[in-house]
């Protein structure tokens, strides 16, 4: 116990209420949908009881602690997410051909290659009616690599850092050759 008798965020209990809420919140992380379920309220009432709720210490404290053993029991780490976010941003499509441009195959793909695969399809058509004669096209289909970019990039905060865009441009006043004297007797 801190001075004073006042409690550290540790030592002060949640409620039942507040621990189920918390409990609610790390299934998909709604804090509106979690508080209307625990306080059983409108939908007005629980975005804005979310809100507040989300903003108590205890409360984030007990989020983060469940958070942690979730990460723990299921091995779905920040590293890891990262890491597969990463094979998606960094595949090169070349690493699936052959030298003469023909689809490996698949099952012999670096993993970080086959991570980065959403999707294989494959049309055959039959040479007219012949059975021996056929026409193989595949369509390998990768995750973007956009999106995976762009969702490491603000991870890393990397669109943050020494970022002017979202600054207000100042105009600038740019004057070319020696300013003339004016002539107070004009005026």
């Amino acid at each position: 116990m801190t001075k004073g008798n006042k409690k550290t965020v540790k030592e002060r209990k949640l409620t039942r209420l507040q621990d189920r809420f918390c409990k609610e919140y790390v299934i998909d992380l709604n804090g509106a949908r979690a508080y209307r379920e625990v306080y059983k309220c409108s939908d007005k009432a629980a975005e804005s009881g979310a809100s507040r709720m989300l903003r108590i210490a205890k409360v984030k404290a007990r989020i983060r602690e469940l958070r942690k053993g979730l990460e723990k029991k299921t091995g779905i780490s920040a590293e890891r997410v990262i890491n597969e976010y990463a094979k998606v941003a960094f595949a090169n499509v070349k690493s699936i051909l052959s030298k003469d441009n023909e689809i490996k195959d698949i099952s012999q793909l670096p993993d970080e290659i086959a991570a980065a695969v959403e999707s294989i399809q494959s049309d055959i058509r039959h040479d007219s009616g012949d059975s021996e004669g056929y026409t193989e096209k595949v369509k390998v289909k990768f995750y973007s690599k956009l999106i995976a970019l762009g969702d490491l990039g603000r991870h890393l905060g990397i669109f943050e850092k020494d970022n002017e865009q979202g600054k207000p441009i100042a105009p600038q006043i740019i004057v070319f050759g020696t300013p003339s004297k004016v002539d107070d007797n004009t005026h």
